[in-house]
Formats: C-alpha cells, sequence, structure tokens
C-alpha cells in the first residue's frame, strides 16, 4: 500500500494568499465609506427623532443634520444634499473610492427617514 501524502504545495499556498490579500485590499478600500455611511444613517435617525421633526424647514433639518456630520466625523458629505420628500428626510449621494491605478470604486448610497 502506497502512502500518498496530501495538502498544500507552496505554490499552491501562495496563490491562496495571494487571492486573500486581494479581496483583502478590497475590503480595506471599501471599509471607510460604509463606516461613513453608517455614520451618515445615525445622523439622520437623530436629525428625524427629535420632537417636532416634521414641522422643521428643510435648511433647519439640513443645518441639525450638519452639526450631527461634524459629531460623527462624517467629512466627505455635505448636509445640503438632503432633501425632503413629503414625510421623509431623504438623502443620496454616491463615495468614489480609488482601487489601483485608473480604476475606481463607486458607491451609490441612498436612505431616507420619516421624520416625527
Amino acid at each position: 500500500m502506497k502512502n500518498r501524502q496530501q495538502g498544500l504545495t507552496l505554490m499552491s499556498f501562495i496563490v491562496v494568499l495571494a487571492v486573500l490579500g486581494f479581496f483583502g485590499y478590497i475590503a480595506a478600500k471599501l471599509w471607510g465609506p460604509y463606516y461613513e455611511f453608517t455614520n451618515v444613517k445615525r445622523a439622520m435617525d437623530a436629525v428625524a427623532g427629535e420632537a417636532g421633526s416634521s414641522n422643521k424647514s428643510l435648511p433647519q433639518l439640513q443645518n441639525n443634520l450638519q452639526k450631527n456630520f461634524d459629531v460623527g466625523y462624517v467629512e466627505s458629505i455635505d448636509a445640503r444634499i438632503a432633501k425632503m420628500d413629503k414625510e421623509k428626510f431623504v438623502i443620496e449621494y454616491e463615495s468614489r473610492t480609488g482601487f489601483v491605478y485608473n480604476i475606481d470604486f463607486v458607491i451609490k448610497f441612498n436612505y431616507a427617514v420619516a421624520l416625527q
């Protein structure tokens, strides 16, 4: 009976590491925009949850949102892009993140929250 060895060779191990490194690099590049979006959602929820937010004008809501952005370290988005749609406070924006050379990731974010 022959003893057959099983497992990864050095070359296949290097290939596996390269693939994992590639996807890890992508995840590291996309982490920032998605983390910032969670802060945008948190700020939108805070502004919409304030008492009487449905009675405020759009500039007042945008001003409150900008204050929450400043506290939540949201730096690449201006609160003036937020709009009102009936009884909802809506923000839509794109985030462009460089990947390698002339290749970018473009991510579209959209979030709407009901005013109280």
